[in-house]
């Protein structure tokens, strides 16, 4: 009974915490820069323009193909002889992370080849 209130609790508040930290001490530390003469400019970053829902579809698109090449593999897995609670889960798991990482590194050089926006992004 405690315990239903008890950890949500804790949880939200430590959310809490780490955020407010996270952004006072941004905020110190800036202004200590800023303090001491080094120039406000340097916070403003040059920002890509990319998709939001183009990048999701790459990433949901190839993890897609890893699930089915996966359950691909755990069929012949399982008719090789290897118990199917052992063979779908881990070629899933094996292909799907496969997948995301093949994802990410596509994300990663379709965006180093964009053009640079100068308007920053907040």
């Amino acid at each position: 009974m405690l315990a239903e209130i008890l950890v949500p609790t804790v949880f939200f508040a430590t959310l809490f915490g780490i955020s407010y930290l996270f952004f006072t001490s941004r905020n110190r530390e800036r202004m200590a820069m800023i303090d001491k003469g080094i120039d406000p400019q340097i916070f403003k970053k040059d920002y890509k323009q990319v998709s939001f829902f183009t990048l999701f579809l790459l990433n949901v698109g190839l993890l897609a193909i890893g699930v089915g090449i996966a359950m691909l593999v755990g069929g012949i897995l399982e008719m090789v002889g290897v118990e199917d609670e052992i063979a779908y889960p881990s070629s899933v798991l094996i292909f799907g992370g496969c997948a995301l990482l093949i994802g990410f590194k596509m994300t990663k050089e379709l965006v180093n080849n964009l053009p640079k926006n100068n308007s920053p992004k907040i």
